[in-house]
């Protein structure tokens, strides 16, 4: 009995201590300025040795019993003093709103504390095309568009500054566009575009438009005479140039698209589209409008409820007295043509793009030098080669004879039937048996469907890198992947940027929270990218050992990768970097397991 007695008392103690353990802070909301600080409060009373005190962001922890989960960053800091627990975030960001959750480790009992944290960012805006003042010619459709930033996202709005908005102008506020139809004199003035948050917080940006006449008679001949007299000092006459994003945009019946082409000339071309070389003109089910932006015209053809009519290829030209140029666009349901490549010589890969599910491939082959694909093989596709509508698969080509030169073409089939090949065929020479290298099991992969970066090492100490970007944004942005543990320690990165389509890799350091500085030796060389379709493709090779020491990182052995899975925004023509949209995936990386 007195046995019993005892193991009652001690149950009641236990429990006794358990139970008195609290938190008297209560929940708030933080509204917190961008690169501001904030203290998160967590006062514990009762503190015992048996349950420690645990930060989590969302479901992140970044302190369990006083230990930062991860030794190097320095962005979160926990205050320990007597019965207070609290988070310090210094620099805030726009990734820390989020929900953070100070809790006691008892697995019996649910003790905690949940504070939010919003991130006030002030609103910017900017207007595209981004000139203070265009000139329209009469009976142009001008489409302008506002781009605003901020912090809770703010609300965007036109203003015309001369009085009443024209009446035939029309807003599509969700996408910032303010579209000026058939313009006249009557357009001419100062356009508006003003970006509200929640708090009442605005900011401005203005362009003039200015539309020209082509009768007025004065003034074109001044320009005419001007522009003949400079043209002939300095030879500023220039053909046409036309330029395309894609070459092919895979539809399916019923959709509805929009096919661009951007060019420029002096004097001014004259734009047109024509389809399977018949002229496309306005109609109920075609619209044509264009745009004026840094120098290009832009002009988009909107096909509403595509029917099979519509399918094929798309030209545009555009001439003036001195020549012609053209790019063409094909439309279709069936598969596009395949992009090729072999990172190793003992295995195919190879993107296309469908809207409709792709049932197979097709993978012709010939001995180098004969004239026709006859043989192929077949492989089934899965629901794995999808992102959207481009398709990717990667296979060893272990069906053909090694030590002997191949070449290689592609084909996709959707229930359509067959698309088209590759532009061109792939050679590969097939290792020998008796020095054939490890082959795919010798690259390292980071994928998560989007974003994807291969990396290999060869015997002289060099890291060869493939990285592949799926749906990459149109306009000026950058992703890649860096070294080291965090920001706040430092970090060694290569960037790839795609500015203006024009696509370049530089190595480059950052330190703290601040923005990325390129290295005054830069150690990447890029030796070959592609920008089309939507889709990245960049190959570069940096040195497992860098030549500076204090900002490149030592690659040998297992070191930290931070994966740059979504991409930033680019602030101008000289490639400033903002941040990054989402935080990096960090993973660690031993490059002996990578090596050919």
């Amino acid at each position: 009995m007195t046995t019993s007695y005892c193991i009652l008392g001690f149950l009641i103690i236990l429990l006794t201590t358990a139970s008195s353990q609290r938190i008297t802070s209560i929940s708030r909301q933080f509204l917190v300025d961008l690169n501001d600080e904030v203290t998160l409060p967590c006062n514990v009373e009762n503190s015992n040795t048996d349950y420690g005190v645990v930060w989590k962001r969302g479901d992140e922890v970044l302190f369990t019993d006083g230990s930062p989960m991860d030794e190097m960053q320095t962005h979160y800091r926990l205050i320990e003093e007597g019965n207070n627990h609290s988070l310090y975030i210094r620099n805030v960001e726009a990734y820390d709103e989020a929900n953070y959750t100070c809790m006691i480790s008892d697995p019996s009992a649910t003790i905690q504390v949940i504070h939010r944290i919003l991130v006030h960012s002030p609103p910017s805006a900017s207007i595209i095309p981004h000139e203070k003042t265009i000139y329209p010619r009469y009976g142009e459709d001008v489409i302008l568009t506002c781009s605003a930033t901020g912090n809770p996202i703010p609300n965007i709005k036109w203003r015309f500054r001369n009085g009443a908005m024209p009446l035939s102008a029309s807003q599509d506020l969700s996408r910032g566009l303010l579209k000026l139809p058939n313009v006249d004199e009557s357009y001419a003035g100062t356009y508006e575009c003003v970006a509200t948050n929640k708090y009442n917080k605005q900011a401005h940006a203005a362009i003039s438009v200015k539309p020209v006449s082509d009768d007025d008679t004065i003034g074109k001949c001044f320009v005419v005479y001007l522009l003949l007299v400079v043209m002939d000092v300095v030879g500023l006459s220039v053909k046409p140039v036309v330029f395309t994003d894609r070459t092919y945009i895979p539809t399916k019946q019923g959709e509805s698209l929009n096919i661009s082409c951007r060019y420029n000339g002096s004097p001014p071309p004259e734009a047109q589209w024509t389809l399977n070389e018949k002229s496309v003109d306005n109609n109920k089910h075609i619209v044509i409008t264009s745009k004026f932006d840094n120098n290009y015209t832009t002009t988009i053809l909107s096909l509403e409820n595509v029917t099979p009519d519509e399918f094929g290829d798309y030209k545009c030209s555009a001439s003036n007295g001195l020549g012609s140029d053209f790019k063409s666009v094909h439309v279709n349901d069936k598969p596009g043509r395949p992009y090729l490549e072999s990172f190793d010589n003992t295995s195919l890969s190879w993107t296309v793009e469908s809207a409709l599910p792709i049932d197979q491939y097709r993978v012709y082959y010939r001995r180098a030098g004969e004239d026709k694909f006859i043989d192929f093989k077949t492989f089934a596709s899965t629901k794995n080669d999808q992102a959207g509508n481009v398709w990717s698969r990667v296979e060893k080509l272990d069906f053909l004879k090694s030590g002997s030169e191949y070449e290689l073409q592609v084909k996709a089939q959707n229930k359509q039937g067959l698309g088209s090949f590759a532009l061109d065929y792939k050679k590969i020479h097939i290792p020998s048996q008796d020095n054939e290298i490890k082959g795919a099991e010798s690259v390292c992969k980071f994928s998560n469907g989007q974003y994807e970066l291969a990396w290999v090492v060869d015997r002289s100490q060099n890291i060869h890198f493939r990285l592949t970007y799926y749906n990459f944004p149109p306009v000026n942005a950058w992703t890649g992947v860096a070294f080291g543990y965090s920001m706040g320690s430092g970090l060694d990165a290569i960037l790839v940027k795609v500015i203006n389509g024009r696509v370049t890799v530089t190595d480059e350091y950052v330190q703290g929270y601040g923005p990325a500085f390129p290295d005054r030796i830069g150690d990447v060389q890029m030796q070959n990218a592609v920008f089309q379709n939507g889709i990245l493709r960049v190959t570069f090779i940096r040195p497992i050992v860098g030549s500076e020491q204090v900002v490149d990182k030592s690659l040998a052995g297992c070191t930290p990768w931070q994966f740059i899975t979504a991409p930033g925004a680019i602030h101008d023509q000289f490639g400033h970097t903002g941040k990054h949209s989402r935080r990096p995936t960090t993973q660690m990386v031993c490059l002996d397991q990578c090596r050919v």
